[in-house]
């Protein structure tokens, strides 16, 4: 406070007396970010209430224009739906510095200090949005999944360092012009834990570039939830006016979410059986407990085939995001939608690295009564799966939104998956072919799966694979290419390659028909139909590691050419002349209704139900994007790693 002193004299004896009127030090300016904050507040909430209201009231089915676009203005439908960064953001930049600019100037001219902490409360207004990007999958009122909220939580993570690096660097050269800079630091506390936050959000900025993060997740993951924490509570004792109220009330509601998530929702488990081939590839199938998914009992009930289901549980609300026309289906485990994954943690709850260290998420293959099954490319340095070990289950989460309308309303799709993608890809084949097929609502299904070696198929030996119900013909199909292996022709043998990489950088493989085995050489046409005979031959007769699978067609040394081999047979997707996006670039050439060259109507209803589905690594993520922008299919992708 400051002192000023005033001289009154008394009416009754002239005497003088000195009164001393305390003021405050920094005048109504000090309180006026208040208001910026709570206006920050107002548009974060209704920017959510937007999201609720995107997911609720605008789907697919109402509006036809909903597909993949190289140009983010052509499907902006689409972009807003599933939380394209490159859209979302720039509304919230747009909102918040129309806010933020409010009496910026004068501030700033007359009172800088009040602009300098605008930007540091302008970046702790924004965590309140920031936590509900990522706040657990579980809950019935979040309609986004993690994968599809991710990206946008990363960029405004990033920008809210920018905005606290600003408010500090700007406070620090004023110091240090004033010559005030090591009194203001070390002989002020709350000056002091600023400059601690300052220093940890740096080191958060840095740990969370691509190459860092990619290479040390788990120190990035540490630091991460550490610094988080650290600047929720210690930005209250640091910002004057106080962030208290609402702020920091709001933050702590987050954080016990959080924190109950992972103790509540989650269990201890342990591996039922392990099948492995260490000899010749890391890819293995687990198997754990089914009612550890469920908190509750199991029980048997009649769908069709006495498929098992569990009784749900409503005090956890585990079925609340379940589509009950779905939910009344055969996934083989009635609860559990497929696409759904769980999270896997190596310590138990009571340990503190429980809480610093990252959970493992993993889609459910196959479920039943007794155990669901895992498939896992493992890593012995990040995760290590032993007989015996126990870890800590933390919840089961639904698929996006984008799974749940493919298994709904889906009648032509193609499933393709990159190695351990499978696990993904398997739980929705199953689905449809138990579901969909014999229905007629699916009348096109086409699994495409990719490993890199033969060895890899060991996995199929071990969970459900129902190629056998496929109903196979010209639109049902399923087929496995093998890319480092080759066949010999005349014997039906496979054997391994040492000349083939998975190196897509060094590895160029040549593009060939659905049937066709690669010789490496150029053939005639005779020759071709020839061969393509002998191919079908070897696709009955044999069955690598002592498969029995039905319907299954293997290629060898190759991989598939996701732009020209789907759409091979026409059947996937209509003549490019009657598709909207038939533009080799992606974009929208055709309008609705107009006429195309071949003077037919164009029909962008044409592909509505079409569906494009890929899970394994970003190229191959990045394959399916740019098809379904092409010939304007419905996408729906999660992404794994080889």
């Amino acid at each position: 406070m400051a002192q000023t002193t005033l001289l009154h004299r008394a009416n009754d004896n002239n005497a003088a007396h000195e009164i001393t009127v305390l003021k405050p030090r920094h005048g109504a300016t000090h309180f006026a970010n208040i208001s910026f904050g709570n206006h920050i507040l107002g548009i974060t909430i209704v920017y959510i209430a937007f999201l609720l209201l995107l997911r609720t009231f605008f789907t697919r089915s109402n509006k036809s224009n909903f597909t993949p676009s190289k140009r983010l203005g052509s499907n902006l439908y689409y972009n807003l739906y599933h939380l394209n960064p490159k859209v979302h953001f720039p509304i919230i930049l747009l909102l918040t510095l129309f806010a933020f600019q409010s009496h910026f100037k004068e501030y700033f001219i007359n009172h800088y200090t009040v602009s300098f902490k605008r930007y540091g409360r302008f970046s702790y207004a924004l965590t309140f949005l920031n936590f509900y990007l990522v706040i657990p999958r579980g809950y019935g009122t979040v309609f986004y999944s993690y994968l599809e909220s991710i990206s946008l939580h990363k960029w405004i993570s990033r920008f809210m360092i920018v905005l606290s690096f600003i408010h500090s660097i700007l406070f620090l050269i004023k110091w240090s012009s004033d010559k005030v800079l090591a009194n203001k630091l070390l002989g002020n506390k709350k000056n002091f834990a600023g400059l601690i936050l300052f220093i940890m959000l740096i080191k958060l900025f840095i740990f969370s570039l691509k190459p860092f993060r990619t290479k040390f997740y788990g120190i990035f993951y540490t630091y991460h939830h550490i610094t988080m924490w650290v600047f929720t509570i210690l930005t209250v004792y640091h910002a004057r006016p106080s962030v208290l109220t609402p702020f920091f009330i709001i933050n702590v509601l987050f954080l016990i979410v959080h924190l109950l998530n992972y103790t509540i929702h989650a269990t201890s488990v342990e591996l039922l059986s392990k099948r492995d081939d260490y000899a010749h590839t890391n890819m293995i199938v687990v198997k754990l407990p089914t009612h550890k998914l469920t908190g509750g009992e199991v029980n048997v009930t009649s769908t069709g085939n006495s498929i098992p289901s569990v009784a749900s549980n409503t005090e956890t609300g585990r079925t609340s995001n379940v589509d009950t026309n779905i939910a009344t289906k055969k996934f083989e485990f009635t609860d559990i939608l497929p696409g759904s994954h769980i999270r896997l943690n190596l310590y138990r709850k009571l340990n503190p690295l429980y809480w610093l260290t990252p959970s493992h998420p993993y889609s459910i293959a196959d479920c039943d009564m007794d155990e669901f099954s895992l498939i896992i490319r493992e890593n012995p340095r990040r995760f290590k799966f032993n007989l015996g070990d126990k870890f800590t289950l933390c919840n089961l989460y639904p698929p996006c939104t984008d799974i749940k309308e493919l298994i709904t309303n889906g009648d032509k799709i193609c499933l393709v998956a990159g190695g351990s993608g499978i696990s993904f890809i398997l739980s929705i084949f199953n689905y449809l072919v138990l579901n969909k097929i014999s229905t007629g609502d699916v009348k096109y299904l086409k699994l495409i799966w990719i490993v890199r070696d033969i060895y890899d198929l060991h996995i199929l030996k071990h969970v459900k694979f129902h190629s056998d119900k496929i109903l196979p013909g010209n639109n049902n199909s399923v087929d496995i290419y093998i890319t480092n292996s080759t066949i010999n022709n005349d014997s039906g043998t496979a054997s391994s390659d040492s000349s083939l990489s998975d190196d897509s950088a060094a590895f160029e493989l040549r593009t060939m028909g659905a049937n066709e085995v690669d010789s490496g050489l150029d053939v005639d046409d005779d020759l071709g139909s020839l061969e393509e005979e002998m191919d079908q031959e070897i696709n009955r007769s044999y069955n690598p590691l002592g498969l029995t699978l039905e319907n299954v067609r293997y290629h060898y040394g190759k991989k598939p050419d996701i732009l020209t081999d789907i759409k091979e047979d026409g059947l996937f997707v209509p003549p490019s002349e009657l598709l909207q996006n038939n533009g080799t670039d992606g974009t929208n050439d055709v309008e609705d209704g107009s006429t195309t060259s071949s003077g037919e109507v164009n029909d962008n209803t044409a592909t509505m139900n079409t569906w494009l589905c890929c899970c394994g690594p970003q190229s191959l993520i990045d394959d399916g994007f740019e098809f379904a922008s092409i010939y304007g299919v419905n996408y729906a992708y999660e992404k794994y790693q080889f």
